[in-house]
């Protein structure tokens, strides 16, 4: 592919442009010049009539004195002033007056057979008018020299516009090349380097440009999709250190529980269940950690489908405390087995609400399950509705450890497992439990939210919009 240097080519451009004019203007010049010299070579015979002028109004006012002298001081001087020569003839052709040869002034003078011009000399005949009547002619004598403008350098003055016209030209093709360069050739060459550094991976680039103009919009949009890719980019890592930590975690939680599982029937097959009462607590041990793995699968199943957008979110009119009573009486007995109360703090209130039943099912057990998991046996967990003017406020309140300053912004980030304040507090847990329920909440147009601090026990709440 040729290669093309806009920047050159503008100024070439110009260039020509300017020298093309340029050349164009100074031949019509030398034309014109040559010309107006040949035509300036013909003698002005309107400058003859101004020449003549004076001399021919002194002989019309002194036109009878001209019979009775020959010399003629004042009208000499008139003459002399304006390098002519002069013959008087009178109407019959006589003449009455020769400023050349005054022994001449009888001769008789056919104006038919006059030389109007010679080499040297133009002869100017002009007649003589007193009182509107003719009186004769007078045959003045000029030096063609008089009559011929020699001066050619009046005739730059006509091509003042032409040379003025050039200037603002060349002042308009420089202004043109300088705004070409400053404001596209230049966004251009920057947007040019920017791609480079975009191709390289280098994504915090930064277009400078003075005016909005269609070339800076031009760079704006590719920082903007500069932003954009940057953006994706993010997200995708976001979501390689995603899957990574969720390949860490389950790989984590699970190895835990089936260890123990392999260890109880370990310990049974080797006879370590002597009696019965030995081997049911095996037994149920087992089971417990084979729930623990079902919830952690449950957990990563839900997770993934929430990623993929596919946990689908299918909302129906619900009465209020209807629901909520069915939840909390399911729990009620698992909570006194674990000898922890569970308390219902006031009424619930009967209102409708359009709600994902089974989803907030799973969000309530969720919010129960953490409170159980972390409250003392013999403290009780609160469990209550209150009715605001647009939202039901669902809230879970555990005396239990707390959770600390520093964890409680980020109790909902998916993976996310503060540390805990007590080592005996440890719990298996997936760290998608709260996030799943922010998801599940935000999805139903509600808000979640947590208030705790150490040692003191949490509180967390959500809002159900009403119908």
């Amino acid at each position: 592919m040729k290669k093309l240097k806009i920047e050159n080519y503008f100024k070439w451009l110009s260039f020509l442009i300017l020298a093309t004019f340029m050349f164009a203007f100074f031949i019509t010049l030398l034309l014109v010049v040559n010309n107006y010299k040949e035509t300036s070579k013909q003698p002005d015979y309107k400058r003859a009539k101004v020449l003549v002028n004076e001399a021919l109004g002194y002989i019309e006012m002194n036109f009878q004195e001209l019979n009775k002298s020959k010399n003629i001081p004042d009208l000499n001087n008139i003459l002399l002033k304006n390098k002519l020569q002069v013959q008087v003839l009178n109407f019959n052709g006589q003449t009455l007056y020769n400023s050349v040869d005054t022994k001449e002034n009888n001769e008789q003078i056919n104006l038919k057979y006059i030389n109007l011009e010679t080499k040297d000399v133009i002869n100017y005949i002009t007649p003589i008018v007193i009182q509107e009547k003719l009186m004769g002619n007078t045959i003045f004598s000029i030096p063609k020299v008089e009559l011929i403008d020699s001066n050619v350098n009046k005739i730059w003055y006509y091509f003042t516009p032409l040379i003025l016209g050039l200037i603002v030209l060349t002042a308009l093709l420089f202004k043109m090349n300088k705004f070409i360069i400053k404001y596209i050739l230049s966004p251009i060459k920057d947007l040019n380097n920017f791609t480079d550094n975009l191709s390289k991976g280098m994504y915090k680039n930064k277009l400078n440009y003075e005016v909005d103009s269609e070339v800076t919009r031009l760079c704006s949009g590719f920082e903007l999709m500069q932003e954009e890719l940057q953006y994706s980019l993010k997200a995708q890592n976001k979501l390689e250190k995603e899957r990574k930590e969720l390949i860490v975690c389950i790989s984590h939680d699970m190895r835990t529980p089936i260890a123990s599982i392999k260890a109880y029937i370990g310990a049974i097959k080797d006879g370590f269940a002597k009696d019965a009462v030995t081997l049911n607590n095996y037994i149920q041990i087992i089971d417990n950690k084979a729930d623990n793995i079902l919830k952690l699968t449950n957990d990563f199943f839900e997770h993934s489908k929430a990623d993929l957008g596919e946990l689908r979110i299918n909302k129906s009119p619900s009465y209020s405390r209807k629901f909520f009573l069915r939840i909390v009486e399911a729990y009620e007995i698992e909570f006194a087995n674990r000898g922890i109360k569970l308390i219902i703090d006031r009424e619930i209130p009967e209102v409708l609400i359009n709600i994902d039943v089974l989803r907030t099912e799973q969000v309530i057990f969720n919010l129960l399950q953490n409170a159980m998991k972390y409250t003392p046996r013999g403290e009780s967990v609160h469990f209550g509705v209150n009715l605001e003017k647009e939202f039901l406020v669902f809230y879970v309140k555990d005396n239990g450890i707390g959770i600390s300053s520093i964890d409680l912004p980020c109790i909902f980030d998916k993976f996310y497992r503060g540390e805990k304040e007590e080592p005996s507090s440890q719990q298996e847990g997936s760290g998608l439990g709260l996030y799943l329920c922010k998801y599940i909440v935000e999805a139903q147009g509600g808000k979640i939210h947590a208030e705790s601090k150490s040692k003191l026990g949490t509180t967390i709440y959500f809002t159900i919009p009403k119908i």
